[in-house]
This record gives structure tokens, sequence and C-alpha cells, in this order.
């Protein structure tokens, strides 16, 4: 299910909301390769329709991608998405590698992680 991202608070709602998977896709509607990773975002929303995607087109929500790099402490990159498990970010990828096999694998077989 795809959530469009205007402020922080929908972030903090969302946390609060899914405590298990949830991932955040930043997108930028003016670039090629953010849209075909919005392609690979919508087959694995097919799958995995119960795996909230948090939205955020980085254009018109600069500051809020800006207050995410921050807050999480990874490199702003679009298209770019973030994974999180149980609140915590697991893995961030972007540009090519943001595909449908590597979302569906991750929530599918889980990410080993002893924390």
């Amino acid at each position: 299910m795809f959530i469009y991202l205007k402020n922080e608070q929908e972030i903090l709602t969302q946390e609060l909301e899914y405590q298990n998977w949830r991932l955040i896709f930043k997108h930028s509607d003016s670039c090629p390769i953010s849209r075909g990773a919005l392609s690979e975002v919508e087959l694995f929303n097919h799958k995995f329709s119960n795996v909230p995607i948090l939205y955020l087109e980085v254009k018109s929500q600069r500051a809020l991608s800006n207050r995410i790099e921050s807050t999480y402490k990874v490199l702003h990159e679009s298209p770019q998405v973030l994974l999180f498990k149980w609140n915590k970010l697991k893995q961030s990828h972007s540009h090519w590698s943001i595909t449908n096999k590597w979302l569906s694998h991750v929530v599918n077989w889980g990410y080993n992680d002893k924390s």
C-alpha cells in the first residue's frame, strides 16, 4: 500500500502503526532512473500489499527528505529505498539496485540481524 508523505508526523504515525516491515521510497518524477525504480516498487506492492510504502516525492518535499537523511544517518539519493523492520533501518538501496526481486527476497526471507 502506498502512503504519500507530506510531513514528518506521517512518518511517526507509520512507526507506531506498523511494527513489522515498511519502506520509504524517495522518488523524483523528472528522473528516468527513478521511474524505473517506481515500476519495480509497484511490482513489489502487488505481491506484498501488506507492506506499507511511504512514498516521498523529493522535489516537492525536499525538507522532509533532508530530515529523513539526518534522522536515519543515510546519504540522500534519488531514487532510494529505506527498508525498516521493527522501526530499525535495515538496508538502503538506490538507483538500479532497487528491484522487485531484491525487495521480495528481503521480505520473504528476512534480514539476518541479531539486534
